[in-house]
């Protein structure tokens, strides 16, 4: 074990005090200052840490500002959470995620071979503020497994990709857009196909996609459908600059 790693238990702490009031923060703060300060803290988890209803925005609230003051003494931090009945997406209310530069979830994968066996996903195209055109990805898919009593992983071999959900009619009709935009930009990022949202918009307007003649609607909906072609692995954006990740094979030319 690493000699900076410190492990706290808070069930060791008699009289510990939830980290969403003021003596749970204070008696951290005395924690950091007595070990000589810390460059990250790993809180497992939200459940046990915090007191309160989990699904109301009341309880994480009260550890924000805190939070905050981590973040300006340039201390890093990542909470553990659970999911719900359903699955894909954390449990209780999504203020806990508005403070986050990231947001990834672990998913339970099987490989025979192995005692423990996930993937760690960044689905979330708004939850990965980091992410730009010259690191994309790293945030590919990382398969996590314990066998032979050691921890292993391995990107994705095919990344994103591998995850592209189906596309309904309007998304495809904007994705051939997209795809005519990004071969007529001769832009790139990384040797895939980019482009720019106004290059994009006026491929779609020429199209004829667009039901409302008022600018701001139209530019309003080419903005959800990027969001869309996002979230179902097709695409990939940062800011106005736009590029495909999919491999439409069947689609033909555009």
């Amino acid at each position: 074990m690493s000699a900076n790693l410190y492990l706290l238990n808070h069930e060791d702490v008699e009289h510990w005090a939830p980290l969403n009031t003021t003596k749970g923060q204070e008696f951290i703060d005395h924690i950091i200052e007595r070990v000589g300060g810390v460059d990250f803290i790993f809180f497992d988890n939200i459940a046990h840490l915090l007191s309160g209803n989990m699904r109301e925005e009341e309880t994480w609230r009260e550890v924000a500002p805190w939070l905050l003051s981590l973040t300006k003494r340039r201390i890093g931090y990542l909470w553990l959470h659970h999911t719900g009945h359903d699955a894909t997406h954390a449990y209780g209310d999504k203020s806990k995620e508005w403070g986050m530069d990231l947001v990834g979830q672990l998913v339970p994968a099987t490989e025979p071979e192995a005692f423990v066996h996930v993937t760690l996903t960044f689905d979330d195209p708004n939850k990965a503020r980091m992410r730009n055109p010259d690191n994309y990805r790293d945030f590919d898919d990382v398969n996590i497994s314990l066998r032979d009593d050691a921890w292993h992983w391995q990107k994705d071999s095919v990344g994103l990709v591998s995850r592209c959900k189906k596309l309904n009619d309007g998304e495809e009709k904007f994705y051939k857009a997209l795809c005519t935009a990004t071969a007529n930009s001769n832009m790139q990022h990384n040797g895939l196909p980019a482009t720019t949202f106004n290059a994009w918009f006026e491929v779609a307007k020429q199209r004829g996609l667009f039901t409302s003649d008022e600018v701001r609607g139209q530019r309003n909906l080419l903005s959800k459908y990027r969001s869309e072609l996002i979230k179902k692995n097709w695409i990939a954006a940062n800011d106005d600059t736009i590029w495909t990740i999919a491999k439409n094979d069947e689609a033909g030319p555009f």
